[in-house]
């Protein structure tokens, strides 16, 4: 029997192959099937970025919209296309016409560590990935509708660029004669696409059966397998850890096994009535399971000039009490024996020659990381690694650290979560801020490289204390290499704040799109978030964590890695550096600048010929994250005085002095935004630090 095994486009850029496709392969190649890994993230990728292509959307997009600008006025359903047009009309189409060059960059092994053509390749790429998905619906996963939307919105949806690549790929997929389809979706965002790829399969091939798994499946599967109808489009929901399920379900293909007996399983019945298996929930050995299977998987696909290969040597978390964790990620701990999880990596570098690796486990064990890098060094390997683990008392000491470094690692990501003490103590976090210098400082003297993720506004959070998390961080940019901010916080239904909202003095809520949200039980709303997130939002580095080029860099180019990170290319927020007026900030080349008829930011409001007049508005759109702001007549003159040249003292002096306030206000939200950026160098911060002698390329 032959699987194929599938992932759907996920509106990023393909870097890495994700790790449940090597892991699903392993077992079901060690059971003896055959199998065939598609990622069709990288293949619609590849599809699309051509510069013919991308140049013949750009001119379909910009017919569309002049044609609509041009109104005098627009009607309901006009202003509503009006609006979905306007941000895809204005990502410059340079950066369309640049992006196949920007691919070739990025897998190219000299110029992809030039920092300069790396950011702007980078840049690049992202805008072409907001232009191709623009069109592609997201809804909210808590919601009660989010089947039903998506099932809508495929009959109905159709002629974007994704699904004119999808369609050209599939013909090369039914080539392979499948005899069973599993498709792995980790993320929310790509439901809809896996949902595209699985209707065009059927259309095609009815009668094979097709089973969708992952974390999005797991961690909504109390929403998502409530509709019937989502069994018209696949057949079978594997939420959990699917190693052993996928194999019983394989033997059920096989008429070895009933339905009833394949752990995980959701199906629909003869009767259209849902059916879960009786059977536990399984909970793979992972010290039994077939080591991750990378044969076949395309890393010449990806935008890196090195391979990178993705695992987990964990299942669940091992200190499992943050209590904004969501309950896949804090549950059901188990650890592959750390003797095991190093020969899985040799035997991956021998079969591939792939020599990076990101172990992305909830948090890795320590005892692992020191057992992978003793086994490294002992064995003269050169590999290298990154890992997401936990501020734990063994990285304390500065022996252990330097052991990893010995041992090709590069990298530990840590969730830090916030700078405020008290604020940890609510997320029962176990992070202590002086053990947190301890760690950092040991990392500092090895070169082992620290990143963090944080994030702000939980619950009885401050914006003192938003602040306090940011400073932490900056303060020791000499330790800390890459700043992830994940953004607000995201109330999860599987979350220890759900469950347990009076610890915190709130009151849980539905949004109006279906999510969840909360408000202080007297009625209070949370502080305003908006002005802090905007500055930490633009000078964060989840788009770098997501892509790999932090582990190549910190191996081979480690002096310039801190000139690709968002501090390093965007520099302070205002309001530690706003005093020194003496400071020349940077012009124009981190947005564009676009002018429209109409302000699609509005509601549709008609006039007395029920249609909607132009309301002009001129607006800057970041090139990293195509986030779009507004101008005034104040910021538009700004914009003209802010040239590289003047300092700010002297664009403040060149207004009225009665409007010298408003401008200091407008510089310093424009600096947050990082619109006219400050010097890298303008805050008073260390200088970041040389760590030992890289390794050669």
């Amino acid at each position: 029997m032959k699987v194929l095994l599938v992932y759907p486009p996920d509106r990023t850029l393909p870097t890495i192959p994700f790790s449940s496709l090597a892991v699903l392969q392993g077992c079901l190649r060690g059971a003896g099937y055959e199998t065939k890994v598609r990622d069709l993230n990288a293949e619609v990728f590849d599809f699309l970025v051509r510069k013919e292509r991308l140049s013949h959307y750009a001119d379909m997009v910009k017919n569309w919209f002049d044609e609509l600008n041009d109104k005098g006025s627009l009607t309901e359903d006009e202003f509503g296309r009006y609006r979905f047009l306007a941000p895809i009309a204005g990502i410059p189409r340079k950066a369309l016409e640049e992006a196949e060059e920007a691919v070739a960059l990025m897998r190219d092994g000299e110029r992809f560590y030039d920092h300069a053509k790396f950011n702007e390749a980078f840049d690049t790429l992202a805008s072409m990935i907001r232009f191709l998905y623009a069109a592609s619906p997201l809804y909210e996963p808590e919601a009660d509708d989010f089947v039903s939307n998506n099932l809508a919105t495929l009959e109905t949806f159709g002629g974007d660029p994704v699904d004119e690549a999808l369609n050209n790929v599939l013909d090369s997929v039914l080539d392979e004669e499948p005899d069973a389809v599993f498709i792995t979706m980790p993320f929310t965002f790509q439901f809809f696409e896996g949902l595209r790829f699985a209707k065009r399969f059927k259309q095609r091939f009815p009668n094979v059966p097709i089973a969708i798994g992952g974390c999005t499946v797991n961690d909504y599967k109390e929403n998502l397998f409530k509709d019937p109808a989502l069994f018209d489009v696949i057949d079978f929901g594997m939420p959990g850890e699917g190693e052993d399920a996928a194999v019983e379900l394989i033997e059920h293909f096989e008429g070895k096994r009933k339905i009833e007996e394949v752990s995980n399983a959701i199906w629909r019945d003869e009767n259209g009535v849902i059916q879960k298996s009786p059977m536990p929930p399984s909970y793979p050995d992972l010290d039994t399971i077939a080591p991750p299977d990378f044969a076949d998987i395309p890393f010449e696909r990806y935008l890196v000039p090195e391979g990178i290969a993705n695992l987990q040597t964990s299942r669940g978390c091992y200190y499992g009490k943050c209590t904004f964790c969501g309950d896949s990620f804090r549950r059901n701990f188990r650890m592959r024996k750390p003797s095991l999880v190093y020969e899985d990596i040799k035997g991956i570098y021998e079969q591939t020659g792939v020599r990076f690796f990101l172990f992305w486990d909830s948090l890795a064990p320590p005892k692992t990381l020191r057992t992978v890098a003793e086994g490294i060094k002992g064995d003269n390997l050169p590999i290298y690694w990154f890992a997401e683990t936990k501020f734990e008392k063994p990285y304390v000491n500065p022996k252990l650290i330097q052991t990893l470094y010995d041992g090709g690692g590069r990298f530990l990501q840590f969730g830090f979560e916030s700078g405020s003490q008290r604020v940890l103590d609510l997320i029962d976090k176990g992070n202590d801020l002086a053990r947190v210098d301890r760690i950092l400082e040991n990392m500092h003297n090895s070169g082992l490289k620290a990143g963090v993720s944080w994030f702000i506004g939980f619950p009885g959070e401050t914006p003192e204390e938003a602040n306090y998390t940011y400073d932490f961080v900056h303060q020791r940019r000499d330790r800390i290499a890459i700043s992830v901010y994940a953004g607000t916080f995201m109330l999860g239904a599987d979350t220890l704040v759900f469950a347990d909202p009076d610890r915190y003095d709130i009151e849980i809520f539905r949004t109006e799109t279906g999510g969840w949200d909360y408000r202080h039980k007297d009625g209070r709303p949370y502080y305003d978030r908006t002005a802090i997130d905007e500055g930490f939002r633009a000078r964060s580095d989840l788009p770098l964590l997501t892509h790999g080029a932090y582990l190549l860099y910190a191996t081979f180019k480690v002096d310039d890695l801190e000139k690709i990170t968002g501090l390093g290319r965007f520099g302070p927020i205002s309001r530690e550096m706003i005093d020194d007026q003496s400071i020349v900030l940077n012009h124009g080349d981190s947005y564009v600048r676009c002018t429209y008829n109409y302000d699609a930011t509005l509601d549709f409001t008609p006039g007395d010929d029920g249609k909607m007049v132009q309301h002009p508005v001129e607006v800057v759109s970041l090139l990293k994250n195509g986030q779009t702001y507004k101008l005034d007549d104040f910021d538009k003159r700004l914009l003209e005085l802010v040239d590289g040249k003047r300092s700010i003292a002297e664009v403040i002096a060149s207004f009225d002095e009665a409007d010298r306030t408003l401008v200091r206000e407008k510089i310093e939200q424009m600096i947050n935004r990082a619109i006219t950026p400050a010097p890298r160098e303008a805050a008073a911060a260390p200088q970041a630090a040389i760590a030992p002698a890289a390794v050669s390329a």
